[in-house]
This record gives C-alpha cells, sequence and structure tokens, in this order.
C-alpha cells in the first residue's frame, strides 16, 4: 500500500505553498512512523514533514528546490 506524504497546512500561516530544501532519505530506505523525512520552507519558517507510516520511501515524486502547494502529495511511503 502507498501512503501519501502530503505538504501540510501550517497554523498560523498563510502560506499556501513551500519549496522542498531537502530529503533526509533516498528511495528505498527504511522509515519509521513519525520518522522527519524531508525538510519544507514557507515564508519564514521551516517544518519537518514526518513519516505517515512505517515501510519503504516508496516514490518520490518532488525532488529539493521545488515549491509545492499546500495538501500536494510529494512523494509516498510503501508499507508492507
Amino acid at each position: 500500500m502507498e501512503v501519501p506524504i502530503e505538504i501540510p497546512k501550517v497554523e498560523g500561516m498563510r502560506g499556501e505553498a513551500a519549496t522542498i530544501v531537502r530529503w533526509f532519505k533516498k528511495t528505498g530506505d527504511l522509515v519509521s512512523k513519525d520518522e522527519p523525512l524531508v525538510l519544507v520552507e514557507f515564508p519564514k519558517v521551516e517544518v519537518e514533514i514526518q513519516s505517515p507510516a512505517a515501510g519503504r520511501l516508496g516514490k518520490i515524486l518532488h525532488g529539493e528546490g521545488r515549491m509545492r502547494r499546500v495538501n500536494d502529495v510529494i512523494g509516498y511511503v510503501t508499507t508492507s
């Protein structure tokens, strides 16, 4: 099963888009639930997005430097 990794809505922020700063894992790496996967930057704040499930980082849809909107899927964690 593929579990989406999404750009979160940050409470108190009006920004509707974030830039992907850095992926902490590569495709195929094992990940634990709630482990930091990716760092994104909204205007004036950086946010670590945690893994939504345990498994492997299955797909990275958008790489570093790409700007994506809130709720956009940027990758998937594959579970067994």
